[in-house]
């Protein structure tokens, strides 16, 4: 990180804790970093680091939502105005798949389609079946209402490759 020296570093997965702290992570604290750790048990959580040459915000979101893998950011030095959020969405299939799908995209809905903002949303929403090229996917309730959501708010697909075996990292 410290060789290439990106603007923004943006981990869906990251597999933090709380034990882990920031200094471990940007000894040389060229970056601000902002995270959001799965508790409870291992895995997910997303994180961005940020060069502090950047006025960035995070995005408060409502209690409703703390339990979403879900991170947002406001770039606010830039024109246009930037807003950014990365997402994990865990790839159960179980009772409870759908409740997080239609909360996340609730979530995204409220706070991503302010017009006063340009949006980025990355992140792996785990859903491999969903043609993106076509925005298409399989007719079961999880994937149709995230594919939805892309679709109602005008979303594209920006990665065109596969980042893990025959699958896309969902990024809109």
């Amino acid at each position: 990180m410290y060789n290439v020296a990106p603007d923004c570093v943006l981990v869906s997965e990251s597999w933090l804790h709380g034990d882990i702290c920031d200094g471990l992570l940007n000894p040389q604290s060229a970056y601000k970093i902002f995270r959001k750790d799965r508790v409870g048990c291992r895995g997910g959580g997303v994180c961005a680091f940020v060069k502090r040459k950047y006025s960035v915000l995070p995005v408060f979101l409502h209690d409703k939502y703390s339990d979403l893998e879900l991170l947002g950011m406001d770039f606010i030095d830039v024109r246009p105005t930037f807003q950014m959020f990365i997402v994990y969405r865990p790839p159960y299939f179980d009772g409870n798949a759908l409740s997080y799908a239609r909360l996340l995209t609730e979530c995204l809905s409220n706070y991503s389609t302010n017009s006063k903002y340009m949006h980025l949303i990355v992140g792996d929403f785990n859903l491999p079946n969903i043609n993106w090229d076509v925005m298409t996917g399989p007719g079961d309730d999880v994937n149709n209402t995230v594919l939805k959501f892309f679709l109602n708010n005008g979303n594209n697909q920006l990665v065109s490759f596969p980042t893990r075996g025959s699958n896309m990292l969902d990024r809109y």
